[in-house]
């Protein structure tokens, strides 16, 4: 499967709902959800993104929900994301989920984890290492604190200049 074909997909971040007394993940309601985003036309779904709560997860909770949206979600392409700031407990979370659901994950997600883009590559090459799979980076600065847009374009700029002398 070619990743670049869903570039300009719609895709659904699937929340993480909870019992009502807010003790379990409610399956029922992570499945019928998955159901309802590709129902109404999105492309693909992302498990476990910074709205899908995966901090008050458990291990074993964030599989469990990985599990429910592939089984929803047919032939829909699926990512999942690692949303720790920690890069090796990203990289242990990473390494279970690809032991896991292999090829059933179309990419894995990670979190902008440092405001050096040499570093956040550095991050990005060693998620793709351990799962295979190409990777997505969330930019989320009122969840990781991050702030990174400034920097990474000012580097990127930079770049261009030497490469191509503009």
């Amino acid at each position: 499967m070619n990743a670049t074909e869903y570039t300009a997909a719609v895709w659904g971040m699937v929340p993480t709902p909870f019992t009502s007394d807010g003790s379990e993940v409610c399956q029922r309601s992570v499945r019928a959800v998955t159901r309802e985003l590709l129902g109404r036309g999105c492309t693909g779904s992302i498990a476990l993104g910074v709205i899908g709560e995966p901090a008050a997860l458990s291990a074993a909770e964030k599989m469990s929900v990985v599990e429910a949206v592939l089984e929803e979600s047919g032939d829909a392409p699926v990512v999942a994301a690692v949303m720790s700031l920690d890069e090796q407990v990203a990289l242990d979370e990473i390494t279970t989920l690809s032991n896991a659901f292999g090829s059933l994950i179309t990419a894995v997600m990670v979190p902008v984890s440092s405001p050096d883009p040499q570093t956040l590559r550095r991050s990005v090459l060693r998620a793709h290492a351990r799962s295979g799979l190409p990777v997505l980076v969330q930019d989320l600065p009122s969840a990781t604190g991050v702030h990174t847009l400034s920097r990474i374009c000012w580097w990127r700029s930079r770049v261009w200049t030497r490469r191509y002398g503009r």
